[in-house]
């Protein structure tokens, strides 16, 4: 991400704190985040390497998701939810968009 475009949008705050959030949490269901850097125009960011998608893109190819998967993916979307509450943060932007898949044969 640009440091221009951080410094644009006010976001300087916003962003260190995502990091210092995803550099601390250690969850199966969170993306691991490896290393955050920068150089004199951009923030980089390493993270595990998911190639699953988003579960957006899933749902618009697959039309429906079977009640047992359904219900699994919303246990453990729960269940991930609880444990960042549990470390006193929020997602305050939780969508089918933001969620991402491992690999593409993951429901």
């Amino acid at each position: 991400m640009s440091k221009s475009t951080v410094a644009e949008h006010g976001m300087q705050e916003a962003l260190k704190e995502e990091v210092e959030i995803l550099l601390k949490v250690d969850h199966p269901h969170i993306i691991k985040a490896y290393e955050f850097f920068e150089d004199d125009f951009d923030f980089y960011l390493s993270t595990e390497l998911l190639l699953g998608g988003e579960l957006f893109d899933r749902i618009v190819d697959i039309k429906r998701y079977s009640e047992k998967n359904a219900r699994d993916i919303f246990n453990i979307l729960l269940n991930t939810v609880s444990y960042l509450h549990d470390m006193d943060t929020v997602h305050r932007d939780i969508k089918p968009e933001n969620l991402l898949l491992v690999n593409a044969e993951d429901d």
